[in-house]
């Protein structure tokens, strides 16, 4: 681990921060809690009961009434009460969490993903200010080699910090105190989100109290709590929502647009998939809401208003543009968004009784449906419903929104045509709260035919509830205690000679909001075990991720351009996306949006992953690493023997005491090389993936059939098809290339003779799992294989088609490293039972007596004294004979070639790779990069800054001339 003077610093001081930390929320909470009642006495106190009256009814009567036609904000009260109460519901919400010495990263996509995109972003804002400050060159880099294998900086991080305006502080923030932004960005999207929600109330004229009460509802839903800890831009759409809504509204009003405009392009800048899910929910809401306002006419209204939003809404997407352009190409590219998905017609059996319970809990149903609001719902559901004549918008709102709940396919329009995901359910929570603010005014008129109605509804529901029996006892026992005391509290009538009573009728309701709140917070952020890993500690997030494999490369300073793959715990413990924070170049990558042709090279050669936007490296296979320029292996030290042929261990400072060990490549391959010879495409497709491999190491593959200007390669593959026998254990049975696993966790054992001085190789064909339980309600989407061999032990993983990440692959190599001796046996131990098909099972061995040559074959000619800057690479190099070079930067539109100062074709090399055709001589190659569509992104911002200005321009003088 690598220490800084800060680190020691705090080491030293953490005795009393441990103190303050506990001592300063107790003491903020207490101080909070008496500045709320210092303002509620301070309006109520007075020296007569009558004077006490007044003053109340003074204070209650603006924050109560409806927002008028003439009234501009709700008043200033408003806005201070619920600030107040928010920082002391979100203590009582997140309590738990911040007792036990936890920090709000959890662990997973949000570490992996989003703490270290955030992390990075700062830096990479910093060199921006850097640069500009010392240079006066405004320098925005464009490519960074630090993303997997190299990727586009804006079309990968758009998903998820660059275009949201909140990230823009990240620059004001070291990268190992993200933390703290992180967690404060959390709690203001949290607030933001209840500001929006409060200024929809004002425009859809509704009371203060109810406006707040419901802005904790939607503020705090289960979605909101999940979402904004595990994935916090996902909460940045429930900031938009409310005001898109109010933009709607004022345009039916025929009042300005520019709100609408503004959200719009805020929106379409921060994410490209959540506004395309908000655009089908504004569409959906102007839908319902034009037969509101509109009674007459409605075929000509209706042309009307779509002209108009449509106009206006283009306006904004042109906006936005910059990014928005870019990062869609980007997308359709990937082939995450171009995957053909299984939609069932209905869920499973066990997501709609979890749902029946999930909506007014925080419990998840599956599917990413998370709604979870506050209990008080539930009434002021029902008693929507009991309003004759009356809300008939809501009421079609809630009816719709829940049918698109219960069926897959809307999951799956919603999740841009992929897998079925219920990602939009934050507007299901603000639905239900809205529903809650309409009814709160009602709740204080109710009369006893509706409260036995109400009662009578609660108890059937809570039966139905406990009878399926989808939720933990705890929670339901929670859940249906909160649920009846609601009940019992709404017919209440509160009298005071000195308070208002309709004052305490709205505590209570809030006194229950946040008792709910506070059962959420309890199940989501209380561990019974201190160790519990959902979330990491505090000061600990950025030392997770830049940690010791890593840490021991990097005191080595190596100033050549290099790329380190990590083996067995090393791995393991090693985070994705760590060389973005480290500095180094590795080949793990996790984010959303992954190059096509990266994705594609590993489907061919069967690389180790998931899927091809989460990938670890290329599974230390020892051609392909060359090939990618991989100078260092770290492995642990549990290793029997050097498995990396024709790799030294180098012997640093760290390593000697440390559980892991860097291994340098004594034939690595430098970053440009080059081919005298090609295979085509058409001949290298059928190939299987160890054969793919060897053609790479002799011939440049390139998609063309004939080209004339570089002799064809004659190939020869040395890799050997092993023959094996397989004893299954007493759980398993063999027969037909079909395993019939039983039991979890039984085994089988391959029985071979292997090669001397050769890598070894496991490969499926075909291979497909089903579940062969069909009493089993749920059915697996997924099963898991451990091999082990050559004292390595590997993870496979089997998608079927039914699992939301699947890609179509059914090739799985698993690579069992190089040994000296012949290997002799590899263990299979199935982890789910059920039936493993496959078309053929090859154990290969791949000799090396012939790689070293081959390598030094490729790096005769290379590319001399490499700089790499800010979107562009140069070099140069000596070529006597025609070749191809090669170099190890992903293919992409975005790059142009100059040899000599003219531009030239980039050809796509090996699949992944950017080559260029070089005749005899010594040339100046640079390579320069700019976003694909960015050029045509800042020309629609362009025509969008334009539109919006002529907007403003005609509305002012159309306000003028009335």
């Amino acid at each position: 681990m690598l220490h800084t003077e800060s680190d020691r610093h705090c080491s030293l001081t953490s005795g009393v921060h441990s103190k303050i930390s506990c001592i300063l929320p107790a003491f903020l909470f207490h101080k909070l809690i008496y500045l709320t009642g210092y303002i509620w006495y301070y309006f109520l106190n007075n020296i007569t009961p009558q004077m006490i009256t007044e003053r109340f009814r003074n204070m209650h009567s603006p924050l109560n009434k409806p927002v008028s036609e003439n009234e501009k904000t709700f008043p200033v009260s408003c806005f201070a009460l619920y600030s107040i109460l928010f920082v002391i519901i979100f203590g009582i919400c997140f309590f738990w969490l911040f007792s036990q010495n936890k920090s709000l990263v959890s662990n997973g996509d949000a570490l992996n993903q989003h703490f270290s995109a955030l992390s990075y972003y700062g830096k990479y804002l910093r060199g921006i200010i850097r640069t500009f400050l010392e240079t006066g060159n405004l320098e925005i880099p464009l490519w960074d080699s630090k993303l997997g294998f190299g990727a586009d900086v804006i079309t990968t991080l758009n998903y998820y910090v660059i275009g949201d305006p909140l990230t823009l502080l990240s620059a004001f923030v070291p990268a190992s105190k993200t933390e703290y932004l992180y967690g404060g960005l959390i709690i203001l999207r949290l607030y933001l989100s209840g500001i929006g929600f409060l200024f929809y109330c004002r425009i859809m004229k509704k009371d203060s109290l109810s406006s707040i009460c419901g802005a904790f509802v939607y503020a705090f839903s289960a979605y909101a709590l999940y979402a904004s800890t595990t994935h916090p831009f996902f909460a940045n759409s429930m900031i938009y929502l409310p005001f898109l809504l109010i933009g709607i509204e004022k345009i039916f009003q025929k009042k300005s647009p520019c709100l609408f405009i503004l959200i719009i392009f805020i929106s379409a800048l921060s994410n490209f998939y959540f506004f395309y899910v908000l655009s089908f929910l504004i569409l959906l809401y102007a839908l319902i809401r034009f037969f509101d306002y509109y009674e007459e006419h409605r075929v000509r209204h209706f042309l009307l208003c779509l002209a108009r939003f449509s106009g206006f809404y283009f306006v904004g997407v042109l906006l936005a543009g910059i990014l928005l352009l870019p990062g869609i190409l980007a997308a359709l590219s990937s082939r995450r968004f171009s995957m053909d998905h299984t939609v069932n017609m209905g869920y499973q059996q066990g997501y709609y009784k979890k749902l029946l319970f999930g909506i007014f809990t925080g419990q998840g149903t599956g599917n990413w449906t998370f709604i979870g609001c506050s209990v008080i719902t539930f009434p002021a559901l029902i008693f929507l419903f009991m309003q004759k004549k009356k809300y008939r918008s809501l009421k079609v709102c809630f009816l719709v929104l829940t049918g698109f709940l219960l069926i897959p396919y809307a999951g799956h329009v919603l999740n841009v045509f992929s897998y079925a995901a219920n990602r939009w359910s934050y507007a299901y929570c603000f639905m239900m709260a809205f529903i809650l603010v309409c009814m709160l005014p009602e709740f204080l008129q109710i009369h006893k035919r509706q409260f036995l109605v109400l009662a009578g509804v609660t108890a059937c529901y809570l039966i139905l509830c406990g009878t399926l029996g989808q939720n933990s006892d705890e929670s339901f026992v929670k859940f249906g205690i909160l649920l009846a005391v609601t009940v019992l509290v709404l017919p209440i009538r509160y009298k005071s000679t000195y308070l208002h009573g309709k004052s305490l009728a709205y505590l209570s309701y809030l006194l229950l909001i946040i008792a709910g709140i506070a059962c959420y917070g309890f199940d989501q952020f209380y561990f019974s075990d201190p160790n519990d890993s959902r979330f990491h500690n505090r000061n600990a997030s950025y030392s997770v991720i830049v940690n010791e494999p890593l840490s021991a490369l990097m005191q080595l300073n190596d100033p050549e351009f290099f790329r380190y793959e990590l083996m067995g715990q090393a791995s393991d413990i090693s985070r994705t996306n760590s060389a973005l924070l480290s500095g180094l170049n590795g080949m793990d990558f996790y984010y959303s949006i992954a190059d096509g042709n990266v994705s594609k090279f590993l489907l061919e050669v069967s690389g180790s992953y998931r899927s091809t936007t989460c990938y670890r490296g290329l599974d230390n296979r020892i051609i392909l690493d060359s090939l990618a320029n991989v100078k260092y292996q770290i492995g642990d030290s549990t290793l029997k023997e050097n498995p990396f042929y024709g790799y030294t261990l180098l012997q640093t400072p760290q390593t000697e005491h440390s559980s892991y060990r860097i291994y340098q490549n004594q034939n690595m391959l430098p970053f440009g090389y080059t081919y005298d010879s090609y295979l085509p495409r058409s001949e290298y497709e059928p190939l299987d993936s160890t054969q793919k491999q060897a053609a790479m190491l002799q011939a440049a593959i390139l998609d063309v059939d004939d080209f004339g200007l570089l002799k064809k390669a004659e190939v020869r593959y040395t890799d050997k098809k092993l023959p094996y026998s397989i004893r299954p254990s007493k759980n398993v049975t063999y027969e037909n290339g079909n395993f019939h696993v039983k039991k979890p966790s039984s085994s089988i054992t391959i029985t071979l003779k292997g090669i001397r001085d050769s890598e070894n190789y496991l490969f499926f064909r075909n291979l497909m799992f089903k579940n062969d339980n069909q009493k089993r309600k749920k059915t697996e989407t997924s099963a898991e294989i451990t091999a082990a061999a050559n004292g390595i032990t590997k993870n496979l993983t089997i998608l079927t088609p039914e699992y939301r990440w699947y890609e179509g692959r059914n090739d799985y190599l698993l690579n069992f490293a190089y040994s000296s001796s012949p290997l002799k046996e590899i263990k299979l131990t199935f982890q789910q039972k059920g039936t493993y098909t496959f078309d053929d099972l090859i154990v290969n061995s791949q000799p090396m007596q012939q790689y070293a040559a081959q390598i030094r074959h490729l790096k005769q000619d290379y590319l001399k004294n490499p700089v790499f800057s800010p979107n562009r690479i140069s070099g140069s190099i000596h070529l006597d004979s025609t070749k191809v070079l090669c170099m190890s930067v992903p293919y992409s539109k975005g790059w142009s070639a100059y040899v000599d100062g003219k531009k030239e074709k980039l050809l796509r090399v090996n699949t992944i790779y950017s080559g260029i055709l070089l005749e005899p001589g010594e040339h100046q190659v640079v390579l320069k990069y700019v976003t694909p569509g960015l050029g045509a992104g800042i020309l629609c911002s362009l025509l969008g800054v334009i539109s919006f200005t002529a907007i403003i321009i005609r509305r002012k003088l159309s306000v003028r001339r009335s």
